[in-house]
């Protein structure tokens, strides 16, 4: 098992295992020097990280503790699990790197997934499992993805936020029921506006029949006023002729007794 990287001074550096042994080779040009023996009671592991042009890894040692190292940072730092240690696992998260391993609970009945920081001394349990499971870390940036899964399948999916492991899963589900709530409220408020609109096209054709009901009674009143004004152009007229006629007949009739009084006398 070994790791190369490219180390600041544009020099190639290889971290390899033999047997127990970690050892550490860098590469200048066409030379290259004998190799460094970093640690000799590695049990298994070890997984290695590079951040900020320093190398860093962990391993577990013949005892069963988990020991973190870096490549010039300083002194080792050990811990000693609850429960044996398997499956190491290294990243950095939020700017820290952090060891993760799986474990056995102390009466065997379940699988933990653990995270230990080495510069806090702090180990959390991020997941308790009834079966065995695996699982997967991917860098992204300067955060982390969580994959666990049993064979074939997923169990969860964490993004590292906070402070916390954020269950991708959880928020899609939460996703898809907030978009069935405003799926259900948009449908809601479709409703009462389609309910509003037929309310408000009844109202408005009431309207159009009340303002027809109104234009033919308003002709109609209409139509009787120039029926009447004609009754009462034709009565006058009549009145006229009427008047016409008793004026020669007064003065034919004045006209008769003036000479028939004259015949008599």
């Amino acid at each position: 098992m070994s790791w190369i990287y490219d180390l600041p001074d544009g020099r190639k550096a290889c971290i390899y295992t033999e047997g127990r042994r970690i050892l550490f080779h860098t590469f200048s040009g066409r030379s290259s020097g004998a190799s460094a023996v970093l640690k000799e009671d590695c049990s298994s592991g070890p997984v290695c990280l590079m951040y900020y042009g320093t190398i860093y890894f962990a391993y577990i040692d013949m005892e069963g503790e988990i020991v973190f190292d870096g490549i010039g940072s300083g002194d080792e730092i050990r811990t000693r699990p609850e429960g044996k240690p398997e499956a190491l696992r290294i990243a950095c998260a939020a700017g820290r790197v952090s060891i993760f391993y799986l474990s056995e609970a102390a009466d065997m009945r379940t699988n933990r997934l653990n995270m230990w920081d080495p510069y806090e001394g702090t180990t959390r349990m991020l997941r308790e499992e009834n079966q065995y499971f695996q699982y997967s870390v991917q860098q992204m940036n300067n955060t982390v993805l969580l994959v666990l899964y049993r064979g074939s399948e997923l169990i969860c999916a964490g993004v590292w936020e906070g402070g916390e492991f954020r269950d991708v899963q959880e928020d899609a589900a939460e996703q898809r029921r907030e978009k069935a709530r405003l799926l259900t409220a948009f449908e809601q408020e479709r409703e009462s506006a389609e309910k509003e609109k037929r309310r408000y096209e009844k109202e408005l054709e009431a309207e159009r029949r009340h303002s027809r009901e109104q234009d033919q009674k308003l002709k109609e009143y209409e139509r009787v006023i120039r029926q009447r004004e004609q009754e009462i152009a034709y009565a006058s007229r009549k009145y006229d002729e009427l008047a016409g006629y008793a004026s020669k007949l007064q003065k034919a009739v004045k006209q008769w007794r003036e000479q028939y009084m004259e015949e008599i006398s």
